[in-house]
Order: structure tokens, then C-alpha cells, then sequence
């Protein structure tokens, strides 16, 4: 039987003296008193509880491509898994997917789709210990730092001006300047933090300890940061941090800071909200669309009327001007309102869309099931290549340089053909409810849109059209896909496909579909 070493250490684990080697060594001399020939070895030094392990992903890959490797070999189950349940899941895809076997050569343990109840209870429980293990663990990490945070002890990295050196928190000789300019200039209110960021960088002082430059958001935390007077966050909470480093600035000044922050960062109430403003560009100049409200006053009747129109927002001054004229909101309402209804369709259309669709469902079965067969012989067909070619590499009849060429050229094929394989399992027919969807919608568009709040009819504008332009009083758009082909159908008024009204036609077949 073919097999894969799996070990793995974290950097703590390996400070304590765990090895990599002796579990090496013990899964080994399994493999050897078992007749198991071990072809790949996967060993790194990486925390499980961290998503994306690199080795560890690289292993499920390559078991999934591997059909004649059937067995994983580890130490034990806390090897293979600890606090990540995704990673479980993968183990889980492996045993009830791909038919491997997990052995945990230590416990002299094993989870395999044949395993007994018993068995995967133990598996079961020994995962969610060792999850529990982790779980502790980092709880206890948490615990040590709060009590080291509630004595004054700052327990994380010192912030940009401090450096840490020999367990103690000193001030940067370089980089505290830069602390201490920007809180300064900050204070005098004649900066907002984006320019505050360029002056630093224009003054040489916004440069961090071998990390790049300092962003406009490292500015923005860097001006919240109490650490600077001498207390600091931890957790939500805020501590005194009892002399352990020395302040950069007084409290005063800090608290002047805030008060700055606070008063710029005030939300600007708007006193109209429009209903489609952001969504229109100006055909002439592609500056955006605004709108204003207007008071008009009638003479004869004595009364006043307000009415909101839409305009470029290109400014008349300057050598280039925009000549389009506005236009009311109504008159723009009455445009959009039109956009969507040229998508709608009517019942008729709508029932003899659905139709063709419901005919085509025992094709799409059809179609991936033939798929599949076909796919699964062409596996067959390769892996007897391979057989043959490993017999004749064997038998000396082929030189090493091309066994290794053809046989590099097969299993990319082989994996060609799982790929394949694996997309028709999978298929189903979500696009026939997408389609019927998209029917549904242009059935109910016009109505739809009539009866939404100004926010539902901007989000319909946005799922019909790509493009709003406002050019000489009129909207025009770019339709998005499907519906500018729905628009091209209504046109000819062939609702069956192309030229073709008979509904066996290879157009409505699900293979020309994908």
C-alpha cells in the first residue's frame, strides 16, 4: 500500500522539545513493519489553529489527485488537527470522498469510511480534545497578558515612536520626533490627517522601522492612542501604565488633540436627500449628475411651488464649459421609468420561456451523466497507460528520461480529467432558477418599479443598465447582459432561438448552453 507521512510541530512545541525527527522516525518504522511505502513526505513547523497552513493544504491536494495513494500516516490526531474545524472538514472530505485512511501510528488508532461507530467516536473525541487543548491554551496566553497589562506592563508590540529592547519599552530616538511633530501640528486645528500624513512625509519623519511609510489610517490611530501620555488600551480597557515608559506628551496636549479629531470627524447632515443622485453622468463631459431644489413663484395665484431638477456638475468657469441644459425630476422619472419597461415581457412570453426551460431539465441529467461516464473511461484508459508505461520502465524496455517525461504528461492528464469529473458531479441546475429569475423580473419590472421607494429603484437601475448618461434632455443607457439580448428578442419577436421555432434544436440544448 502507498502512503504519506504527515508531521507537523508548532515554533512553541519546538521550543519544548518536541521533534520533528522522532515523529518521523515513528511513523517510518509503522510503515516498515506494515509493508507501507511511504511515497512523499509532508513535515513543516506551523500553528494549527491558523487558517491557510501551506503544507498542510498542499498534502489534501495532493491526496486528492493521488487515487492509488490510499493510506495518511501521523503521529496522532492532535498532528493532524487542533483548533482549525475547516481543517477537519477537509480530513473528513478525504476519508468520505476520496476513500482514504487516516493511521495515527502512535495511538495505533485509524478513521476510514469502514471504521466502526466506536472508532470514529474515539477520532471524534480525540479532535475535539485536542481543539480543547488549543482552545486552553490560548486562554491561558490571554489570562498571563491581562495580568501583566493590569500591573502597568504594556504586553504587546510599543507603538510607532517606542522601540522595545531587552524586555523594556524605550523611546525611538528618531521616530518619537515624528510622534511628537504630528500631535503638535495636529492640535493647531490647521490640518486634516491626510494633509498632516503629507507633511510628515514631505518633512522626512513619517518613515517606519523597515515597514514602508506611514498611511493617512496609521496617522489616524497614532492621534487615538492614549500610550502616548502614559496610559494604554488592552483589551477594550484602558490602564495606567505605572512609569514602565517614558511619556511623549502631556495629557493636555492629547486631550487637545481629541477635541480636534472630534470636531472634524462631526457627521455633515445633508439638508435633501435625492433620490437619484450618484447614479447619472453628464454625456458631454462625464462629470456626475446633481440635484438642487428650486422655489418658483407664481404672481397670479400668490403662491410658491418647489420642484428639484438635475444638472451637470461641471463648474461654468474654466476653458472647457458644459452646454447641457437640466432637467426636472419628473421629466427624468418619467425617462427611467421608461428604461424599465422596455425590458418587460409579457405572460405569454413569460409561460413559453418556462416551458422550454422545464424541457430541457431531463436533458441537462442527460447531459452530465453522459459526461461522467464518458470521463470515467478516459481515467480507466489513462491509468492502464500508466500501468503499462511503469511495466515497461520496469522491464527496461523504456529509458528513464522518458518514463519520467511520459509519465509527468499522463498524470497531468489525469488531473485534467478529475478536474472535469468533479465540475459535472457538482453540476446542477442553479442556472435554470437564475434563468427563471431573470424571467420573473422582466415580468414584474414595470410594476416593480412604480411601487419601490426611490432606494429600490435606483438598486433595479443599477441591475438592468451598466451605464446612465444625461445628454441634451434625455437619459440614455448601456443595457447589461442578458437583458440587452432580451431587448434584441423583442425586436424580432422570435422567442423560440434564432431562426429556429423547434424546440428540439441543438440551440436549447444544455450542451451549447455551457
Amino acid at each position: 500500500m502507498k502512503a504519506v507521512l504527515y508531521a507537523r510541530v508548532s515554533s512553541r512545541e519546538q521550543e519544548q522539545g518536541y521533534s520533528l525527527a522522532a515523529q518521523t522516525k515513528l511513523i517510518k518504522d509503522y510503515a516498515e513493519r506494515n509493508g507501507v511505502e511511504i511515497i512523499r513526505q509532508f513535515v513543516c513547523s506551523e500553528s494549527a489553529k491558523e487558517d491557510g497552513r501551506k503544507v498542510f493544504s498542499e498534502m489534501v491536494e495532493f491526496l486528492k489527485t493521488k487515487p492509488d495513494v490510499e493510506l495518511l500516516l501521523c503521529e496522532k490526531v492532535d498532528r493532524l488537527l487542533r483548533g482549525n474545524l475547516k481543517d477537519r472538514v477537509e480530513v473528513d472530505d478525504l476519508v468520505s470522498k476520496y476513500e482514504k485512511k487516516v493511521v495515527f501510528v502512535k495511538d495505533g488508532t485509524s478513521y476510514s469510511g469502514d471504521s466502526k461507530s466506536t472508532e470514529k467516536l474515539t477520532y471524534g473525541i480525540q479532535a475535539e480534545l485536542a481543539r480543547f487543548y488549543l482552545n486552553n491554551l490560548s486562554d491561558e496566553v490571554k489570562k498571563g497578558l491581562t495580568e501583566k497589562a493590569s500591573r502597568g506592563e504594556y504586553p504587546g508590540t510599543p507603538p510607532f515612536g517606542y522601540v522595545r529592547k531587552e524586555g523594556k519599552i524605550l523611546v525611538h530616538p528618531e521616530t518619537s520626533v515624528a510622534v511628537r511633530k504630528a500631535f503638535e501640528w495636529y492640535a493647531s486645528g490647521s490640518y486634516s490627517i491626510r494633509q498632516l500624513r503629507n507633511k510628515l512625509v514631505a518633512e522626512g519623519l513619517a518613515t517606519k522601522l523597515n515597514k514602508g511609510i506611514l498611511g493617512s489610517s496609521d496617522v489616524g490611530h497614532m492621534l487615538r492612542n492614549p500610550f502616548y501620555y502614559g496610559e494604554f488600551r488592552w483589551n477594550g480597557k484602558v490602564y495606567p501604565s505605572n512609569s514602565t515608559y517614558e511619556p511623549l506628551m502631556s495629557r493636555d496636549l492629547w486631550n487637545r488633540v481629541q477635541e480636534t479629531l472630534d470636531e472634524q470627524n462631526k457627521p455633515r447632515t445633508r439638508r435633501h436627500n435625492f433620490n437619484f443622485t450618484m447614479l447619472l453622468r453628464c454625456g458631454e463631459c462625464g462629470y456626475s449628475v446633481t440635484a438642487e431644489k428650486k422655489t418658483k413663484f407664481y404672481k397670479k395665484t400668490d403662491r410658491k411651488a418647489e420642484y428639484t431638477y438635475y444638472h451637470c456638475t461641471r463648474p461654468d468657469y474654466g476653458r472647457i464649459k458644459c452646454h447641457q441644459k437640466p432637467i426636472t425630476e419628473e421629466e427624468m422619472v418619467g425617462q427611467l421609468t421608461g428604461i424599465v419597461d422596455s425590458i418587460s415581457i409579457t405572460e405569454e412570453v413569460v409561460e413559453l420561456m418556462k416551458s422550454i426551460l422545464r424541457k430541457g431539465v431531463d436533458e441537462e441529467h442527460v447531459y452530465h451523466t453522459q459526461a461522467i461516464e464518458a470521463l470515467s473511461q478516459r481515467y480507466k484508459e489513462f491509468q492502464e497507460k500508466k500501468r503499462r508505461l511503469l511495466d515497461g520502465y520496469l522491464d527496461g524496455a523504456v529509458k528513464e528520461a522518458t518514463y519520467q517525461e511520459k509519465d509527468e504528461e499522463l498524470e497531468r492528464e489525469l488531473r485534467e480529467v478529475v478536474a472535469q469529473r468533479e465540475k459535472h458531479e457538482s453540476g446542477n441546475r442553479v442556472y435554470y432558477e437564475q434563468i427563471e429569475n431573470f424571467i420573473e423580473v422582466c415580468h414584474r419590472a414595470p410594476e416593480l418599479f412604480r411601487s419601490s421607494s426611490p432606494k429600490l429603484k435606483r438598486e433595479l437601475l443599477r441591475y438592468v443598465v451598466s451605464d446612465l448618461r444625461l445628454i441634451d434632455g434625455k437619459v440614455l443607457c448601456t443595457y447589461k447582459f442578458p437583458f440587452s439580448e432580451l431587448l434584441k428578442t423583442k425586436e424580432n419577436g422570435n422567442w423560440q432561438g434564432r431562426k429556429e421555432s423547434d424546440l428540439r434544436h441543438w440551440f436549447w440544448r444544455p450542451r451549447a448552453y455551457h
